[in-house]
């Protein structure tokens, strides 16, 4: 299901000013500059990496995370990663702890170019700013549209962490 899109307000200027208020941490870092790179060169995301991905998103889902044996989290995220992108963040949902907020985590640390992360807050952000209407979108017309506002404002990629910012 789609969200209406209506005229936005986001552009380039919005983005620069927002982002600059949230400069990337040591564990964002590791998890974009090391766990991600890795796990892609791999072809699959280890427990280890799984788990410092759910610190990172929602450590509430730690023990559920956790609960998945090595044998499915390398299973189950080595088909996700070889799929359509249309369908890699509906895979990792099999793994237990994994929703769409944690599977769009791990497919942002897999590859920020492609993918970016989506959470309530990002939702609001969108919403307030006329980025769309409406029930919150599904994670694939979520990331079509920051796709959309990625070129609009000029940034290189969906990542361009328009989405997933609060409004003060």
């Amino acid at each position: 299901m789609s969200a209406p899109v209506t005229s936005g307000t986001i552009d380039e200027e919005f983005v620069r000013n927002w982002s600059s208020r949230y400069p990337l941490g040591d564990l964002e870092r590791d998890l974009l500059e090391r766990v991600g790179p890795t796990a892609a060169k791999r072809g699959y995301f280890t427990r280890a990496d799984l788990l410092a991905v759910g610190r990172w998103k929602s450590t509430r889902v730690l023990s559920r995370l956790n609960s998945n044996s090595d044998e499915d989290i390398e299973d189950i995220t080595r088909v996700a990663l070889s799929a359509p992108n249309r369908l890699k963040h509906r895979i990792l949902h099999l793994l237990a702890g994994v929703q769409t907020p944690v599977a769009s985590a791990l497919l942002t640390v897999w590859n920020a170019d492609m993918f970016t992360v989506t959470d309530v807050r990002a939702m609001e952000t969108l919403r307030a700013h006329g980025e769309f209407s409406g029930p919150d979108p599904r994670y694939t017309p979520y990331l079509a549209l920051c796709r959309d506002i990625a070129t609009r404002s000029s940034m290189r990629s969906a990542n361009s962490r328009s989405c997933a910012l609060d409004v003060e």
